[in-house]
């Protein structure tokens, strides 16, 4: 995931520098359909594939290698109550052997940290029927780069909430996907006041 918001922040420097802020001329030189292109660094409605930044890369010079995979097999993920510790960061709170195993190929696919990949468990109905208490959401702690329609754990205060993010013209609000919550509206003057502790990326559901 860090290779990608590198590579974004990147383009945008292009864009400025070379390109005087045209975005459409950035596009062009890169390579990049400019409305790719603009939905990627203006709207911020989708992240760019590894697979999609491979001409990119290979009209700068830039070859990518990586690891082999099939090697790895699988990872165990921690899993566990989220909370938040004194200094804001988040904390889980581990189940006793219940680490999630996951196959690496998978998450290296997906672009998921396997570094950074925390299941958390859904502890109330906001997000219903998305998401429901007991259910584990498998949240990436990279992936802090908000795109709208996508859902998010943030925090707000000693709050933490998994909500879906909608971009406004006056900034973002935090979408309850069940209408019995209230949505939580996030003006451009309050954006320092939220956390982003990552997206989230996959669920389970244990029936009984």
């Amino acid at each position: 995931m860090k290779l990608i918001t590198d590579t974004l922040d990147f383009f945008e420097k292009f864009t400025q520098q070379e390109c005087r802020g045209n975005y459409r001329e950035a596009a062009r030189r890169l390579g990049i359909s400019y409305t790719t292109f603009y939905s990627w660094m203006v709207n911020k409605d989708r992240l760019p594939t590894l697979k999609a930044l491979e001409s990119v890369f290979a009209r700068l010079n830039v070859s990518l290698t990586f690891p082999n995979t099939q090697l790895l097999d699988y990872t165990f993920i921690p899993c566990g109550r989220a909370s938040l510790g004194p200094d804001g960061q988040l904390v889980i709170q581990e189940r006793p052997h219940t680490p999630f195993a996951m196959e690496m190929n998978w998450l290296t696919h997906e672009n998921v940290s396997t570094e950074d990949a925390v299941y958390i468990e859904v502890e109330d109905q906001a997000m219903a029927p998305l998401l429901t208490p007991g259910d584990f959401a498998l949240v990436d702690r990279s992936d802090t780069f908000l795109m709208s329609n996508r859902v998010y754990l943030f925090s707000i205060g000693p709050d933490l909430m998994l909500r879906r993010v909608i971009r406004t013209p006056k900034g973002l609000t935090l979408h309850a996907d069940n209408q019995e919550y209230v949505d939580v509206p996030i003006a451009q003057e309050d954006m320092p006041s939220l956390t982003t502790h990552g997206r989230l990326r996959w669920a389970s559901r244990l029936f009984a």
